[in-house]
């Protein structure tokens, strides 16, 4: 066990963005044991943080507007960092602006020393704009060591010059730049949240252990991960790739946890973690992959509290540990355990059994969260990279109980030149046809956008086929979505026509989702559509997978593929060779044989 205080409060500064220069001016003024401080602001022009924006291709944005009136600002102070987080008016004077007095910004000084270490980890100045008092919109900051406009100051908060050694009674100046707001931009500046607010913080303790085939015991290596989770998604990322050390001592191997402050408001909190095992010199190279994945919530984490200081780990052990589990059991769902057998099923074009009769509960992220797991088993076991995504079940009617359409991943090792021909038997377990189009992004997309805005995320379109491969043991005849959408939504192989600009498109007049596909089998049509059918149109497919990657904190990237979904359905016609003409966007065929 280990002795931490609890009681904190902090205040949340939730992702800020910005962009201008700036520079302060800071007095501090002694009284006898203490150290009192006041920041001074006056922000410069903003031009040359707008040419380095432009120079390195960033999309420059505009300022926020507004008068500052209250600065924001966390300090560490002593030998034992003590931390300080106060927000205080902003006033002016014939000098510029300055921060009125408080009383949590008078350090103390030990009675035994002459000077005091603070430094300034925060700087954050909001408006007051409806004049009520309290901090509404944030207009500059400072940003910090390690973010990527750290560049456009000289001195970002976390270097040595953002650290001071005060005197008691001397009358010192400190600079602090900072860098106005503009909205778009997002962690950018090495913050994390994007609103003010008093929480309460509660503390969360991992310590692992790693059992390699014999059963020997090491302490685990591991990194974390954690985000908000609500309403079944998550939400902000709160902490990444926190990692433990490995040192030794008298030649033994030991090993730290990894702590965290999780916020704790009203009502129950829910988080989402990550955890991933590590190579260590302290045991044989293992494969680095998540081990632990899931739901807490501040009751699991408060279970762990012993009295009002003492906190106690989730422990962990991973490998053949025998018959020791984890302690407590917060992560310990078996529906993981088949990640490898699904991974072996995949490679080995081999059935596998359906997750929901044996998961009953399983919900639609635990699906989704299968699927990030596997993907990453079949990345680490060589599907090579990744290309795109692909839809199901963008049709009027959704088979398998789907409330909405459903999304997967597509590999470079999934695609298969124009002219291919197939196996029913060797190369799919139980493999569909399915014609479609395929969107490929002009530009990367890192939140949800409407069909309009997707118009002008989109580079070219092309012709498609794609092979959804539903290889569920007979025995599971019944099947539902959830287990589609675990399996990788069935992704398998496509075929990828030539790409047509969508510029080229537009300026002809010529509305993609209008473009007439025939297709045929052994020269007997069997589909005769429109390429707009699923989800109403190609440009609603790219908002809709926006917003279902964002809900997941994760976005699309420039040259990414999307495949958006079999137009009217699998064309399952048997043997034969299957033409897909597009018109305008070009021909392609493939021969399936048995």
């Amino acid at each position: 066990m280990r002795n931490f205080k609890l009681k904190l409060m902090y205040l949340a500064v939730f992702a800020l963005i910005f962009t201008s220069c700036s520079k302060d001016e800071n007095t501090v003024n002694n009284e006898q044991g203490s150290v009192t401080l006041t920041f001074g602001t006056a922000l410069q022009d903003f031009s040359r943080a707008v040419i380095n924006k432009q120079e390195i291709g960033a999309d420059v944005g505009e300022c926020i507007d507004g008068d500052p009136a209250f600065a924001q600002i966390t300090i560490e102070y002593g030998d034992s960092d003590t931390e300080v987080m106060v927000v205080v008016p902003i006033l002016e004077d014939a000098n510029g602006y300055f921060t009125g007095y408080d009383e949590d910004l008078e350090i103390p000084v030990a009675s035994s020393e002459t000077h005091v270490s603070v430094s300034l980890t925060d700087f954050v100045v909001w408006t007051d704009d409806d004049s009520d008092g309290e901090p509404d919109n944030v207009l500059w900051v400072a940003p910090k060591v390690g973010s990527e406009y750290a560049q456009f100051v000289t001195n970002p908060l976390g270097g040595a010059a953002s650290t001071w050694n005060l005197r008691a009674g001397s009358k010192t100046y400190l600079d602090v730049e900072v860098l106005c707001v503009d909205d778009r931009d997002v962690n950018l500046y090495g913050y994390q949240f994007f609103d003010i607010e008093a929480t309460e913080v509660i503390e969360f303790c991992i310590f692992g252990n790693y059992c390699d085939e014999n059963g020997r015991h090491y302490s685990a290596l591991y990194s974390v991960n954690i985000w908000s989770f609500e309403n079944g998604v998550k939400g902000n990322l709160l902490h990444e790739n926190l990692q433990n050390t490995m040192d030794m001592e008298n030649g033994d191997y030991y090993t730290s946890p990894v702590c965290m402050f999780l916020p704790d408001g009203a009502g129950m909190d829910e988080y989402y973690i990550e955890i991933t095992l590590r190579n260590s010199d302290a045991y044989e190279e293992v494969e680095e992959r998540i081990i632990r994945a899931g739901v807490i919530n501040d009751d699991d984490v408060r279970g762990l509290m012993d009295g009002d200081d003492n906190v106690d780990y989730y422990h962990f052990q991973e490998g053949n540990c025998g018959d020791i589990g984890d302690s407590p059991d917060l992560l310990g769902s078996e529906l993981f355990d088949f990640i490898d057998d699904y991974a072996g099923s995949f490679f080995n074009i081999e059935p596998f059994p359906a997750l929901t009769p044996m998961f009953p509960d399983m919900t639609i992220n635990d699906a989704y969260d299968f699927q990030d797991r596997l993907i990453k088993e079949l990345e680490n076991r060589g599907v090579g990279t990744l290309t795109g995504y692909k839809l199901g079940f963008t049709g009027d009617e959704r088979p398998f109980g789907a409330p909405k359409p459903i999304y997967g991943r597509i590999y470079s090792s999934f695609e298969v030149p124009n002219g291919s021909t197939l196996s029913l038997s060797e190369d799919f377990i139980g493999g569909s046809v399915g014609f479609e189009v395929a969107i490929i992004m002009g530009r990367d997309v890192t939140s949800a956008i409407s069909p309009e805005e997707a118009k002008n995320a989109v580079k070219a379109i092309a012709p498609a086929f794609e092979f959804a491969d539903f290889g569920f043991t007979p025995n599971n005849m019944v099947i539902d979505f959830r287990d589609i959408i675990a399996t990788n939504s069935a992704a398998r192989t496509y075929i990828l026509g030539e790409e047509t600009q969508l510029e080229n498109l537009l300026n002809q007049d010529i509305d993609p989702d209008e473009i007439e596909l025939l297709g045929t089998l052994d020269r007997n049509v069997i589909l005769d559509a429109k390429v707009g059918l699923p989800l109403d149109g190609i440009f609603k497919a790219v908002s809709f997978l926006s917003a279902e990657l964002a809900s997941r904190g994760e976005s699309l990237k420039a040259g990414d593929i999307i495949l958006t979904g079999a137009i009217r359905g699998d064309q399952n016609e048997g043997l034969g060779t299957y033409v897909g003409d597009y018109g305008i966007l070009g021909t392609i065929q493939f021969t399936l044989v048995e």
